[in-house]
């Protein structure tokens, strides 16, 4: 099998996981599971931006609530234990 029917078929394979997800009630959906996928996402998001590609985190910003990405961004900083004033200052020096 080539490099590219590879890579092909695991874009099948994660576009069926995330329907299959988006149908799982999310209390059946274990601690570990929830922290894979979203350590996926944020080391593919970064490894695409990383690369140059700038394009906002998600394919449509009106299905996440300011709520929910104001939980997750808080406690995403607080797992690398970084402030938010940290944040602040890093992104005047970036311009991210």
């Amino acid at each position: 099998m080539s490099e590219q029917e590879i890579e092909n078929e695991a874009l099948v394979s994660l576009k069926q996981v995330i329907a299959t997800y988006q149908k799982i009630d999310p209390e059946k959906i274990s601690h570990e599971e929830v922290q894979s996928l979203f350590a996926l996402a944020v080391q593919l998001y970064f490894s695409k931006r990383d690369a140059g590609e700038d394009f906002g985190p998600f394919a449509n910003p009106s299905e996440i609530s300011a709520t929910a990405a104001m939980t997750a961004a808080a406690n995403l900083l607080q797992a690398v234990e970084v402030e938010i004033f940290e944040l602040g200052m890093w992104k005047s020096l970036t311009g991210a």
